[in-house]
């Protein structure tokens, strides 16, 4: 495959053919992606991930993967004929994968990146050959949208960057995790349709790798005891789980192993979450008004017992260290600020795992 990509964010990934021929390809210019299939002349438009480029969100991401990744230079190798930085990242939760990244030491470039599994299989491998930077790359470089295709913009609606506002979006009531394993948090979501069924589209991050959850309503009613799940892989070599689950369909996306994406489905469960946002409010003694508004901005049920307890534990404001944990900040140095133990709260949050 080639790779184009501008300062301006605009990016071409081209697939070559055994002839070097062009074939499918995704362009993507910060806000759509552009996916094409010359096979069957479809193209499939979706929203790219959010992307900001200030300095706060900068730190911020930087901290969420320092909570899931412990990085680590590893001296030097050469790539695409240049001097590369090698930077490790080894997770710190059982399921995500370790990944070695090659960084090109003048320009800070990722010219490579190896995924290995908790079983030391690879995933996946990316290399370069070549790499050039021009001084300047014309628009027109990135004009390959042909004119024939068929275009099927899945998006209705902008992105939302908290769970209430997507409730308000989506008319149906969708099932949203109470709990994420591997220090996965909610990034964003939207309103999407696929064959002419709406859904509800939430996107989760642990700072490297991304998991994606649609869920709709079925078009035939069915048994509420239905539960039937199927696993797959996709092309790009993501995990997919597909449940049908009384009358909602659920496929859940993700750069990660298929247990973690199991126990992520295991905690779409309604009820189960406001019997836990009213345990957390009894056992903490914050309002229920103040754990909700919080859980709608996508927090976990357990990291949302962590924080109140903190509150409870050191009298600070619930709100005060809601925003901190919001701009990047973990619960256990938040309680290790405040001198307290996070070991056994950490123990007591293992009540609000999935079963």
């Amino acid at each position: 495959r080639s790779i184009l990509r501008s300062s301006k964010g605009h990016s071409l990934i081209t697939w070559l053919n055994e002839n070097g021929k062009a074939g499918s390809f995704v362009y993507e210019d910060g806000e759509w992606s552009n996916f094409f299939d010359p096979r069957t002349g479809q193209l499939k438009v979706t929203r790219c991930l959010p992307r900001n480029e200030s300095p706060d969100y900068a730190a911020r991401h930087v901290r969420l993967m320092m909570r899931n990744y412990a990085p680590k230079i590893a001296g030097t190798a050469p790539m695409a004929g240049r001097d590369c930085y090698l930077l490790r990242l080894t997770p710190r939760y059982k399921g995500s994968y370790s990944i070695t990244l090659w960084i090109d030491t003048k320009t800070n470039y990722l010219l490579g990146h190896t995924e290995i599994n908790d079983r030391t299989e690879t995933v996946s491998t990316a290399t370069f050959d070549g790499i050039k930077f021009p001084t300047t790359i014309p628009e027109s470089a990135f004009k390959v949208l042909p004119t024939q295709a068929r275009g099927d913009n899945y998006s209705r609606s902008q992105r939302v960057f908290d769970l209430a506002s997507l409730k308000k979006i989506v008319n149906f009531d969708f099932q949203v995790p109470y709990v994420t394993p591997c220090g996965y948090e909610f990034v964003c979501g939207e309103k999407v349709s696929m064959k002419g069924i709406d859904q509800a589209c939430m996107r989760y991050s642990d700072g490297v790798a991304d998991i994606t959850i649609c869920q709709s309503k079925t078009v035939q009613p069915r048994s509420l005891d239905v539960y039937n799940v199927r696993t797959s892989s996709d092309a790009m070599n993501n995990q997919v789980v597909e449940i049908q689950s009384g009358n909602m369909d659920t496929v859940i996306v993700g750069h990660t192993e298929i247990p973690v994406l199991m126990e992520l489905a295991r905690a779409m469960n309604n009820d189960q979450e406001k019997a836990f946002l009213d345990y957390i409010s009894t056992k903490t003694g914050v309002s229920k008004t103040t754990i909700v508004s919080a859980r709608n901005m996508g927090i976990n049920v357990d990291t949302l017992y962590a924080l109140t307890t903190i509150s409870k534990m050191s009298s600070l404001s619930p709100a005060s260290l809601i925003k901190s944990y919001q701009d990047g900040i973990g619960w256990q140095t938040l309680a290790r600020k405040f001198r307290l133990n996070p070991t056994p709260i950490a123990r007591q949050m293992e009540l609000f795992k999935p079963k």
